[in-house]
């Protein structure tokens, strides 16, 4: 509407302009050269602007001629930047879906299309390193690390790679280089972290915890787990070196960090054991199973008291379970120790409240299958019953056992650090999964992502 009214008054004011000039003819006399014009100021002004158009016309097209070479190369400049920003696109989408030979293909078209472009600089370098071509990745990061907008990365990238071949020292000498460039990256505190605990440097990685703790880089909560287990790791040192007196101390102090780190409560019982405190280890025993029982507990509490008969052995068991005696693990212990006094009713009585039988469905794990076969050989020789509880077993849910949440990895003992996928502090007490994550390189949590990031993308798109 309003583009409207200002195209009707424009032409108002042209038409009022014309009617002015015809009522006001006027004459104009040129003479130049022998040549006598007369005309109406009217036409005079016509052929000025007739004049004027065509020159404007002409020198267009004059201007359009000259610049076309240049606009021709810029064209072509700007379509192979467009198809390497493609490919590169192209290669990220491959990348993360670990199809390399792809994502190898896309990264070399980008870099013939767009050699300049810090972006293809960095998909060349992470398809190099998620295919251990450190020659061809050095070389990617070494062209990143003369550019200003890409020296961070390629920091981040080199650190990666020492991760990777486990130089825990050149991975840390180049966090620092990153943490000059960017002061405020709060990752760096927390890889820094990560580096030193996966190269089981204790002492260093529990200083750094309470570097990133300081900096926000880690969660207080996670930041506990992590504590810990470092703890429980330098118990486990200092056990090592014969200081027994100062292993339990700290595996005490990973067990009251995190009172549901099971593996430092057995840490602390084991460990008054071998120091002949027994009531210490038994109050602490008494106290756990009856928030948490586990069987790494219960095996710490049965080797107590070395030398002991099986039926001594039981009645303990039978106090321990008291502090929470309708746990299914309170029965299975129990049931457990009856089998080896040899006390088959006893065993049976508590793997019966397991609701164990040859109909049950879903069938109870494989451990109370394998128990049962034993009680019904021993006890009644009854070795065809006996033959379907171990079908049973086979066929049972598997025993529970630590197990990385992150990649899924089993481990025959709790540990820190993950020795499949190098997660710290990850490992659980549960069922083996059926299929196995393939789990995360050593750098890729902090260091490493396995395809270029958003922000990264961003930040050098706006280079």
């Amino acid at each position: 509407m309003i583009r409207t009214l200002w195209f009707l008054l424009r032409l108002a004011v042209f038409v009022a302009l014309a009617v002015w000039l015809a009522e006001r003819p006027g004459r104009v006399s040129i003479s130049w050269q022998g040549w006598q014009i007369d005309t109406s100021v009217g036409v005079l002004l016509t052929i000025a602007l007739i004049v004027i158009v065509v020159a404007a016309w002409l020198y267009s097209g004059w201007r359009m001629l000259r610049r076309a070479p240049g606009e021709m190369r810029r064209a072509r400049r700007i379509q192979r930047i467009e198809r390497g920003y493609d490919a590169i696109s192209k290669g990220m989408v491959a990348l993360a879906a670990g199809d390399f030979s792809r994502a190898r293909a896309q990264a070399r078209k980008a870099n013939g299309l767009a050699p300049e472009s810090p972006l293809a600089l960095l998909l060349g370098a992470q398809v190099a390193s998620a295919e251990g071509d450190k020659v061809s990745a050095q070389r990617f990061y070494t062209a990143m690390l003369e550019r200003d907008d890409t020296t961070f990365l390629a920091l981040r990238g080199l650190a990666a790679d020492a991760v990777r071949s486990g130089d825990a020292d050149r991975a840390l000498d180049l966090l620092a280089q990153a943490r000059i460039a960017q002061p405020k990256a709060i990752w760096i505190p927390a890889a820094r972290f990560e580096v030193l605990a996966r190269a089981g440097r204790w002492e260093e990685a529990s200083r750094a915890l309470s570097d990133a703790v300081k900096l926000k880089a880690i969660d207080p909560l996670t930041a506990k787990r992590y504590e810990a287990a470092i703890l429980l790791e330098r118990a486990r040192g200092a056990e090592g070196k014969g200081e027994t007196e100062t292993a339990a101390e700290l595996a005490l102090r990973a067990q009251k960090v995190d009172p549901n780190l099971v593996a430092a409560t057995a840490e602390v019982i084991r460990l008054y054991g071998l120091m002949k405190r027994v009531r210490k280890a038994r109050k602490l025993s008494l106290k756990a199973w009856a928030r948490t029982p586990h069987p790494e507990i219960v095996h710490a509490y049965a080797a107590l008291v070395p030398g002991e008969s099986s039926l001594e052995k039981l009645r303990r068991i039978q106090a321990l379970a008291a502090t929470n005696p309708t746990h299914p693990e309170s029965h299975y212990a129990i049931a457990e120790a009856a089998v080896a006094a040899r006390l088959w009713g006893i065993a049976r009585d508590h793997l019966v409240v397991l609701g164990p039988s040859l109909t049950s469905q879903p069938l109870p794990e494989a451990r109370i299958c394998r128990l049962m076969a034993m009680v019904e050989r021993e006890e009644n020789t009854n070795l065809s019953v006996a033959q379907k509880w171990l079908e049973h077993a086979a066929k049972a849910p598997a025993d529970k056992e630590w197990v990385c949440e992150d990649c899924g990895t089993p481990t025959p003992a709790w540990a820190t650090v993950c020795a499949h996928c190098g997660g710290i502090a990850t490992l659980q007490w549960q069922s083996r999964r059926t299929t196995l994550l393939p789990g995360r390189l050593a750098s890729q949590s902090l260091l490493a992502p396995t395809m270029i990031s958003g922000p990264a993308v961003a930040g050098l798109l706006d280079q």
